[in-house]
């Protein structure tokens, strides 16, 4: 048996057995059944909810999320006295499509007359905050609650502003799925608890805290059964339980079907988010693409029409890779409300109709732009720092930058891509006279949040998740803050900053997790193994994403029987040969290493595989070929 590299690892689950004894599961093969028992499934009834087609009892009760009730009861009051509502969201494409939800939502209610707002992202930056309160609440007075989709978690200076001026008669509801920073946590706790608060115990916790009210599944007290929604998750949680308990007059005002139809734009907001498709956000992934092909979104069909013209299925890949990239575009280096108008435009709203077309032909040409710019950042990092590359990846374990001239909506991107690239967490920073604006991306070694946490009294603004994280370090020195080492000093504070977190990451990574990348396969299999029928089945593991990857297979000694290098050597294509059975092999965006490594296979050299199965259509005929990740020989 040929040797393999000790960063291919097979994952070795002990399900197996347990599925290979149920009479239901007998007709699929082992190597389907060891698939499902590497993604967690331990007994029959999982596997035939995993197999099955989405219903709305697989999705947990909304109630479920805390504040709920809460929330509820304070929008429902707010639908029936014909308040004006403000939806506040984010600017990526999670928050757009949050906002989107819920403004066509209550734009169904003839009693309100509900407002959106998305912040620009130069101008304002991410989340609320009280100067947007102020400016507000001076011209729209009459507005006394406002929905905050997909941010307003550590919103700790807006907490404590509405809480403490009780004549601003505003009401915020947060619907969420950041964590909760440890200061957010301390704020929240000690305004909204009758033990700090200094309020009667007559008062109740429920009442106390109605003017800021969070529904987070990743909130401290949440006993929520999954705590990885995309905000728009959270928020179509939030919708479905209004419905729940809203008068039946109002509820008339929906067809029996509108909230299934509104999946389409929660499954592109979990792709988009990087959500782990798992539990019930598969559901909700698996649900979406099915309706997303004729979906009723008038914009969202004519953009998909545009990009992916009569393509028969959509995946996630056509998802995260094509269409979320697009709807991102405006709100990185313009302004996200082109996107908010085509998902939130219909055929009764003539002046969007009209200018469907004109508002896709910017967000396409906005996406090129973006492209070129993030490759000038890209190419500049690597250019930069050719020769110190390898001794930042050994020595520091971190790469943290910063520049004037980097576009601040890019550099999240930018660092997934140098992530990536050299496997190890990175921290990019815009920077101008006033603050640092930074965007973290990690890997899968690296806990980003807690660990940059662990420096929170440094940041101004702080939030994210495991594997990204925003941030912002600005002259203004934190007054609840008597740490001295948080000088007022940006640049002080920015050196403090790149020299803790590389101890911290120096510390908690071992070379082991950045000198190779991990490559985890399901199964060994031989050429024998790869027909239709297998095919058949790995379509039945979709949709695939982060927690439900790609399927991957080992095959060892297999002979190359031709090569041929096309796009600048950066792609080969690869004849291999096992037992008399032949299969085409395609080695996409070769790194120097693995470039190397194929000019070194001569024809009729064996070598080992790890890939994937896919089907190629190509002129109206289908054939299977091998996307290969990496290869060994002796």
């Amino acid at each position: 048996m040929s040797l393999i590299p000790d960063n291919w690892i097979l994952i070795n689950s002990n399900f197996y057995p347990n599925l290979r004894t149920s009479k239901t599961l007998l007709k699929y093969s082992d190597i389907f059944l060891k698939l499902l028992s590497n993604r967690n499934i331990d007994s029959e009834a999982l596997a035939v909810k995993f197999l099955k087609n989405p219903e709305s009892n697989d999705l947990y009760d909304p109630f479920l999320l805390p504040n709920m009730e809460i929330a509820v009861e304070r929008i429902i009051q707010a639908i029936k006295k014909g308040e004006r509502i403000l939806i506040f969201g984010d600017y990526d494409c999670d928050g757009v499509i949050s906002t989107s939800l819920m403004l066509n939502f209550l734009k169904k209610f003839n009693s309100i007359e509900p407002k959106a707002y998305i912040p620009d992202r130069i101008e304002e930056g991410y989340d609320i905050n009280t100067n947007f309160i102020k400016r507000i609440k001076e011209k729209y007075p009459e507005i006394n609650l406002i929905i905050c989709v997909d941010c307003g978690t550590n919103s700790t200076d807006v907490m404590e502003y509405i809480n403490k001026d009780k004549n601003l008669f505003l009401d915020i509801i947060v619907s969420d799925h950041h964590k909760m920073t440890s200061k957010a946590n301390n704020v929240y706790n000690k305004l909204y608890s009758n033990k700090d608060s200094g309020v009667s115990d007559e008062m109740s916790y429920d009442s106390l805290r109605s003017n800021y009210i969070i529904i987070n599944p990743q909130l401290e007290n949440s006993t929520y059964p999954f705590k990885f929604l995309s905000g728009a998750g959270v928020t179509f949680k939030f919708i479905n339980a209004i419905l729940k308990k809203i008068d039946t007059k109002y509820k008339n005002k929906f067809n029996k079907n509108y909230l299934t139809s509104l999946l389409d734009l929660v499954a592109i907001s979990i792709i988009s988010d990087l959500m782990p498709i798992v539990d019930e956000n598969r559901v909700l992934v698996k649900w979406g693409l099915k309706i997303l092909k004729n979906t009723n979104h008038l914009g969202l069909s004519k953009l998909i029409k545009s990009t992916l013209k009569d393509k028969k299925d959509l995946s996630t890949y056509d998802i995260g890779y094509i269409i979320a990239p697009r709807l991102n575009a405006s709100g990185r280096l313009e302004s996200a409300i082109k996107s908010l108008e085509l998902l939130t435009c219909d055929y009764k709203d003539s002046d969007y109709f009209d200018k469907i077309d004109e508002i896709i032909d910017s967000i396409n040409h906005t996406n090129e732009k973006r492209k070129v710019m993030f490759d000038k950042i890209v190419f500049e990092i690597i250019g930069n720092n050719k020769d110190k590359l390898d001794e930042i990846v050994s020595k520091k374990r971190i790469y943290i930058d910063k520049s004037k001239y980097w576009h601040e909506g890019l550099i999240g991107l930018a660092a997934s891509e140098i992530s990536k690239k050299f496997n190890i967490p990175v921290v990019l920073f815009k920077e101008d006279e006033k603050k640092l604006k930074g965007s973290g991306r990690s890997t899968e070694d690296f806990d980003l949040f807690s660990n940059l946490n662990e420096l929170n009294y440094l940041y101004d603004k702080f939030g994210g998740h495991e594997m990204a994280c925003g941030l912002t370090i600005s002259k203004n020195l934190n007054k609840d803050n008597d740490n001295e080492l948080a000088s007022h000093n940006i640049y002080e504070k920015y050196d403090e900053f790149k020299q803790k977190m590389e101890k911290i990451a120096l510390d908690k990574l071992s070379h082991l997790d950045f000198e190779k990348k991990r490559i985890y396969y399901d199964c060994e299999i031989n050429f024998s193994d790869i027909n239709n029928d297998l095919l058949k089945e790995l379509k039945l593991i979709e949709p695939i994403g982060i927690g439900n990857p790609k399927p991957l297979f080992l095959t060892r000694n297999c002979t190359i029987k031709k090569k041929n290098f096309f796009k600048n050597n950066k792609h080969v294509s690869l004849l291999l040969e096992q037992n008399l059975i032949q299969q085409n092999g395609v080695l996409f965006n070769l790194s120097d290493k693995l470039l190397n490594k194929i000019i070194n296979c001569t024809v009729d050299k064996k070598v080992s595989i790890v890939f994937y199965i896919d089907e190629n259509v190509y002129n109206g005929l289908s054939y299977l070929q091998l996307i290969i990740l990496d290869l060994c020989y002796k």
